[in-house]
């Protein structure tokens, strides 16, 4: 059976993500910090020096757009799935392919216990890889119910596609506002 709602979609235990990048977390500050930062300053010091009002206005809105831009360029469609005995990433259309036995686990907001729709997910495998998924993005404030569905039963089929539950909430990163929860086998 097929659901679609707001360019999101999932079909039995396969669920699609539009528009994530595959970067850590603190990877958006320090583009935010080395390109954008240096965009808003230079444009204010610009417009200041020729005399022209508003120039830290326009620098900032140079920089966000900017900002935008980038992230809009690193974004990806990502469908995650599940068979038998493995768990499939298809990024784009290069498809990676681990055994379920070899995801430890990952971390993730708890969607089962919140009203969050913002992707933030870190799975982490036996062999040392990560695979983050994040879509934080200027309009993450925002619920949106379909988002929310999904990844609920994201998390239902993890249950019980892998055995995973919530297990332990890690505070830095609660306090970073990334996923934060602990999801493995007990």
């Amino acid at each position: 059976m097929l659901w679609q709602q707001r360019n999101k979609m999932y079909m039995n235990n396969e669920f699609v993500f539009e528009k994530v990048v595959l970067i850590k977390p603190y990877l958006f500050i320090i583009i935010g910090l080395l390109v954008a930062a240096p965009v808003i300053i230079g444009i204010a010091m610009v417009f200041t020096q020729l005399g022209i009002a508003g120039g830290k206005l326009i620098g900032l809105v140079v920089g966000f757009g900017l900002m935008l831009f980038i992230f809009s360029r690193l974004s990806k469609r990502v469908v995650i799935s599940f068979s038998n005995d493995h768990i499939d990433f298809k990024v784009n259309d290069k498809l990676y392919h681990y055994l379920k036995t070899d995801l430890e686990g990952f971390y993730s907001f708890n969607y089962l216990q919140t009203k969050n729709c913002t992707v933030s997910m870190s799975f982490h495998f036996r062999d040392g890889k990560k695979v983050d998924l994040s879509n934080y993005n200027f309009d993450s404030g925002k619920f949106d119910p379909g988002k929310h569905e999904i990844l609920v039963n994201f998390l239902k089929a993890s249950e019980q596609e892998l055995n995973f539950k919530p297990l332990t909430t890690n505070k830095s990163r609660s306090i970073s506002k990334i996923g934060d929860v602990w999801f493995s086998r007990s």
